[in-house]
């Protein structure tokens, strides 16, 4: 599963019916992969910044929130975790660009909430 993080199939597939913890899951691998493989990415978040964008309002840091839940889905994935916050000081959180269709992170973040 985590050879196809990058799979435009599976991302689609993932869009559609997507689920917060996939979704955070395929982004923080996204965003620990290694910086040659990004180019099919989307920052989401800038650099050193925590917030994420959209509705319901989430952060990177939040111990309770979905984004440290799913730091444990990512290790499945094989995402090596530890670059986590290094990469987010770098260069913020990316998604998959093939997750975003109309409407972008925003809409893909709601969908994921329903």
């Amino acid at each position: 599963m985590g050879e196809l993080v990058g799979d435009d199939a599976l991302a689609r597939s993932v869009a559609r019916r997507p689920s917060t913890e996939l979704v955070c899951a395929l982004a923080i691998a996204a965003t620990c992969a290694p910086p040659s493989t990004t180019d099919r990415a989307v920052q989401v978040v800038a650099a050193k910044k925590t917030t994420v964008p959209g509705f319901p309002a989430s952060d990177l840091s939040d111990e309770h929130g979905p984004w440290q839940h799913a730091l444990a889905a990512a290790v499945d994935l094989g995402a090596p975790v530890e670059l986590f916050w290094p990469r987010v000081a770098e260069h913020g959180l990316l998604v998959p660009a093939a997750l975003l269709g109309k409407g972008g992170w925003p809409a893909l973040w709601r969908r994921a909430h329903r």
